[in-house]
Order: structure tokens, then C-alpha cells, then sequence
């Protein structure tokens, strides 16, 4: 501020002036200080507001953190859980698989021991057959040999292996074949035994006069029934 006057001021005009210019600079002053104030409260509410909405944000953050971790956790658990029973169930079947490896290899040495006392009754029960004098010769269901000693055998000419499985069809022509199929049909069916004098006629060509009995001969193991017969 620039004050003129056309006479010299006083020194109490001096004095005033001096006091007013104080109060106008103090004034201006303090209200540049209150607008310097004003800005930064507002620049105090602005930066409260971004603090407050930050605060909001890390709070959701921290939420979702925690849940998430939360939901690991359970996870973890439920992972946890599922290896033991993983575990639970490898060690049962470890456990169920030994035990039928156990299981197999009983029934293999127990069928192994079944077989060699079939084969042992087997040879015994050929070795029976063979010191008898009668012709002995036993048949399954279809007609076909199962058994049958030497002497059956020399008949055909062949030896006893060679006659195992076959059938009349296969020793003799085919009508002959059929009719001694026919009564052995008839034991297999009534159950009854019968005697019969047939004419045999050897591998030699000769003809001999059989007395041969041929009764029903159940297998135990099947229930079908075979034909059992001997010769003199």
C-alpha cells in the first residue's frame, strides 16, 4: 500500500499508518495461513479418505487371505486324510493279495498232492487190473475208453494207450459199432446190468465166443454214468 499526501504527515499519522500496515500484514497473514490450512485440511481429508478406502481394502484383503488360508488348511486336512486311507486301503490290499498268494499256493500244493495220489491210484488201480485174469475195460459216458488191462488190449493188437479215448466206431465198421453201442445205451439209461455171449472176432481174424458183463459204472466225480464191464 502507497499513501501520498500534499503536506508532510504527522507523526501520529506516521505512527497509525505504521500500527495499520502491522494489522493489514498480520490480516494478510493470517489468512494466507488460513488458505495455506485450508488446502492442507483438505489435502489431510482427501489423503484420510484414500487411507480410510486402503484400510478397507488391506481389511478385505486380509479376509479373503484368511479364508484362503483357511480353505488350504482344510484341504490340507482332507489331502491328509485321503493319503491315510490311500494308505489304509494299499496296506489291506498288500495284505488280502498275500493272503491269496498264500491261498494259491496251498491249493497248488494241495491240487499237486491230489494229482500225484491220482496218478499213485491211477498205477495201483492198473497194476489191480492187470494181475486179474478177465478181460477189465471200463467206458464214460459217450462210449470211449478210460481203462482197460492187456488183455483187453492183445485182442485189438494194439497196446493199452493207443485204445485210450477211442470208441467202438473208432475199432470196429460202423453197424457192428452201432449195435454194441445200442445195449450199452440201454445199461446207461435203465441202470441194469446185462450178460451177454458175443461173437468177438480178434485182430488175427479169428472168432471167439466172449461171456462179457457190462453193468452202469456212476463217477463220482460228474454223476454221469459210464459203463464197467469184463470178459472171460
Amino acid at each position: 500500500i502507497e499513501l501520498a499526501a500534499f503536506k508532510p504527515f504527522k507523526d501520529y499519522e506516521i505512527a497509525f499508518l505504521e500500527k495499520v500496515g502491522e494489522s493489514i500484514a498480520s490480516t494478510m497473514i493470517t489468512t494466507q495461513n488460513n488458505q495455506r490450512n485450508k488446502v492442507l485440511l483438505e489435502q489431510s481429508h482427501v489423503l484420510t479418505e484414500q487411507m480410510r478406502a486402503q484400510e478397507e481394502e488391506i481389511r478385505q484383503n486380509m479376509e479373503e487371505m484368511q479364508a484362503t488360508q483357511e480353505e488350504m488348511v482344510r484341504k490340507e486336512r482332507e489331502i491328509n486324510r485321503l493319503l491315510e486311507a490311500s494308505q489304509m486301503n494299499e496296506q489291506l490290499l498288500k495284505e488280502k493279495m498275500e493272503e491269496v498268494k498264500r491261498l494259491e499256493e496251498a491249493d497248488k500244493k494241495k491240487t499237486e498232492k491230489m494229482l500225484a495220489e491220482l496218478e499213485h491210484n491211477k498205477k495201483v488201480m492198473n497194476k489191480v487190473i492187470e494181475q486179474l485174469p478177465e478181460k477189465i475195460f471200463l467206458k464214460d459216458e459217450a462210449g470211449r475208453m478210460l481203462l482197460l488191462n492187456s488183455a483187453i488190449a492183445a485182442g485189438y493188437n494194439k497196446p493199452v494207450e493207443a485204445l485210450i479215448g477211442k470208441s467202438d466206431f473208432d475199432l470196429f465198421p460202423h453197424d457192428v459199432a452201432q449195435g454194441y453201442w445200442k445195449v450199452e445205451e440201454e445199461i446207461i439209461s435203465t441202470g441194469k446190468a446185462l450178460t451177454l455171449y458175443e461173437d468177438f472176432k480178434d485182430a488175427q481174424g479169428e472168432t471167439r465166443n466172449l461171456y462179457t458183463v457190462k453193468m452202469p459204472f456212476v463217477f463220482p466225480d460228474t454223476g454221469k454214468v459210464g459203463i464197467l464191464g469184463y470178459q472171460v
